[in-house]
């Protein structure tokens, strides 16, 4: 979603570079994502907006893959968290 932001927000002549830095492990780190949304011009991220990514980034990558239960309560926020980001980001596109 991040991604899809910043491509949005960046103005036409830089969005294949920005494209392009979509690259590797830096590419799943919220901090760097953000940082480059704001670098072409988004703005700064509300305090609920901030609090559910930092809630969410504390969900690695591997966990997408990796076997095994989560308790429910803990899901739920992730999931609530990321329902409140997709709502906030897609009053932006």
């Amino acid at each position: 979603m991040l991604k899809a932001l910043a491509l949005n927000q960046c103005p036409p002549p830089g969005r294949k570079e920005l494209n392009e830095s979509f690259r590797g492990a830096k590419a799943h780190d919220f901090e760097w994502l953000k940082a480059r949304f704001i670098e072409v011009g988004g703005p700064t991220f509300p305090g609920r907006i901030s609090k559910a990514f930092s809630f969410v980034s504390t969900w690695e990558v591997s966990f997408r893959y990796r076997g095994g239960t989560i308790k429910l309560p803990e899901a739920k926020a992730f999931i609530e968290a990321v329902r409140t980001i997709t709502q906030w980001a897609e009053e932006r596109m």
